[in-house]
C-alpha cells in the first residue's frame, strides 16, 4: 500500500526503510524535510522490533525552519484559499495534474534514491533486505563469507523511489539473488521488476512476526545458493 500507491490518481509516497533506532530518528527528521520539499507524504516503513529497540541516539543540531509556503495553509484569512474542496474536473485539468505527478516521480528517482551495500564488489549471491531483516542478514553474510561463500547484502533506504538503476547494475554479474522479507516477498516482485531477468530471484520470508536466527537464515542461503 504504502510503496506501489492505494487508490487511483497515480500517486506515490516517499517511503522510507530505516534498520536503526538512529536511522529512525534520522528519517524523523529527513521525512519532514521531503515532505516539504516535494509536496508529497513521506512513509517511515518500520517493523515491531526496530520501532522497540534501545540503541543510542545522537540528534541533529540543526533543525528545518521553513518560510511561509505560497500553498500552504495557516489557519489564517490569508491561506483561506489553499484549502482543497474540490477535485479536478475536466480532461485537460486530469492530464495536466497526472503529467506533473509523473515529472515529480522522475524527478525524485534522480535526487533521492539511498542505498547501502555489504560485501557486493566480489559477490557471486547479493542478499536484498530492509528493517530488522537486513540486521540478520548482515551478520549471517560474515558467518558465510567465513565459510567461504561469495555473498553481499543490498539495503535500500528508499524503497520508494526504489533503487532499481543500482540494483540492475550489480545483477549483470551475479548468480542469484535473494529477497529476505518479513513476508511473502512483496518486495521481491520489486527487485524482479529491477534486474530484469538479469540474475534469478529467490525468496526467503517469515511470517506472523518470526524473525529467523542467524543459523536458521544461513542454512536456509546455503539451501538455495
Amino acid at each position: 500500500m504504502v510503496v506501489k500507491g492505494g487508490g487511483n490518481g497515480i500517486y506515490k509516497n516517499i517511503v522510507l526503510a530505516p534498520n536503526s533506532v538512529q536511522e529512525m530518528a534520522d528519517f524523523a527528521y529527513k521525512a519532514f524535510e521531503l515532505a516539504d520539499k516535494y509536496r508529497m507524504t513521506v512513509m517511515i516503513l518500520s517493523d515491531a522490533y526496530i520501532g522497540q529497540m534501545m540503541e543510542p541516539v545522537s540528534f541533529p543540531s540543526k533543525i528545518l525552519k521553513s518560510k511561509r509556503k505560497k500553498w500552504a495553509i495557516y489557519a489564517d484569512s490569508e491561506s483561506r484559499g489553499n484549502l482543497i474542496s474540490s477535485i479536478y474536473m475536466t480532461k485537460e485539468e486530469l492530464i495536466n495534474n497526472v503529467d506533473s505527478l509523473l515529472a515529480k516521480y522522475e524527478k525524485l528517482e534522480k535526487d533521492i534514491v539511498d542505498y547501502e551495500e555489504t560485501r557486493t564488489d566480489d559477490a557471486e549471491h547479493v542478499i536484498v533486505a530492509f528493517g530488522i531483516s537486513s540486521r540478520v542478514v548482515l551478520t549471517a553474510i560474515r558467518a558465510l563469507r567465513a565459510q567461504g561463500v561469495k555473498v553481499g547484502l543490498f539495503r535500500p533506504k528508499t524503497l520508494f523511489p526504489f533503487p532499481k538503476k543500482r540494483l540492475l547494475e550489480i545483477s549483470k554479474n551475479l548468480k542469484s539473488i535473494i529477497s529476505v522479507e518479513l513476508n511473502e516477498g512483496q518486495m521481491a516482485d520489486d527487485i524482479e521488476l529491477a534486474v530484469q531477468c538479469s540474475a534469478p530471484v529467490k525468496r526467503l520470508g517469515w511470517y506472523g512476526g518470526v524473525v529467523p536466527s542467524v543459523t536458521e537464515l544461513v542454512d536456509r542461503i546455503r539451501k538455495l545458493i
